[in-house]
């Protein structure tokens, strides 16, 4: 009986070892997210925040109003995405307004539905057009 349960221990640490190794147990929050926007508008943009839909449920990102002038970008500082386990799919909106300069009024827009792979350190990036 002793044989067995060192043989089974050894077996399961092996298992355990390769599958650490693997990545494959890595799970958890996805860490130090950049969050990249480029104004691809005739125009200014203002940058409002980003719905988004994990694996974990859906929340929203504050970007606070954050204005792009045209054809420049910006990127937020790094953030832990906590609904969103890190190398699984999430669902990005970003929400936006453009400058109407004939009417001199922010109108409302939308970048719906972008999908991307969330990883540690990584920059998503959105083309706001």
């Amino acid at each position: 009986m002793k044989k067995h349960s060192i043989k089974s221990t050894a077996l399961f640490v092996t298992a355990m070892l390769a599958l650490g190794a693997s990545g494959m147990a890595q799970a958890g929050d996805c860490k130090k997210v950049t969050f990249k926007f480029t104004n691809d508008h005739a125009t200014k943009v203002k940058v409002r925040s980003i719905d988004i839909k994990g694996n974990d449920g859906s929340w929203n990102e504050d970007i606070s109003n954050k204005e792009i002038n045209t054809h420049s970008h910006y990127s937020t500082d790094r953030r832990n995405l906590q609904k969103l386990d890190s190398g699984k799919q999430g669902t990005f909106t970003v929400n936006y307004d453009v400058w109407n300069a004939a009417n001199s009024e922010w109108r409302a827009a939308t970048r719906t539905g972008v999908t991307k792979v969330c990883n540690d350190e990584a920059t998503l990036a959105f083309s706001l057009k």
